[in-house]
């Protein structure tokens, strides 16, 4: 949320289920929000990508890289009440332990 919500900088663990990472932009960097967004980290800087995507891009990268969130307008008041700030849509891949099916395909509705 505005007002400094945030992630700290971490490494997402790599197992089969989870190679990449996903975010979709949701929001619009210097109108819905005016500081903070995702990063990563090459050891030397931090690289902000916020300011370099649109509402509907989707950020793929490895997990195995330092990345964070660095606070979104910190200098404004915290609230979850309001919807302005900074959206994202995280798509999940998850592993299921669930037995597979046949496929079955779609049929044509008339």
């Amino acid at each position: 949320p505005v007002g400094g919500g945030y992630q700290a900088e971490h490494i997402d663990p790599i197992v089969n289920h989870a190679l990449i990472q996903t975010l979709i932009i949701a929001s619009k960097y210097g109108q819905d929000y005016k500081s903070g967004g995702v990063y990563l980290n090459n050891g030397q800087k931090k690289i902000f990508i916020d300011e370099h995507t649109e509402i509907g891009d989707m950020i793929i990268m490895s997990p195995k890289h330092k990345h964070g969130v660095a606070e979104i307008d910190k200098n404004k008041n915290y609230s979850w009440n309001k919807n302005s700030g900074r959206w994202i849509i995280i798509p999940i891949f998850l592993f299921s332990d669930y037995k597979r099916f046949k496929a079955k395909k779609p049929s044509q509705v008339n």
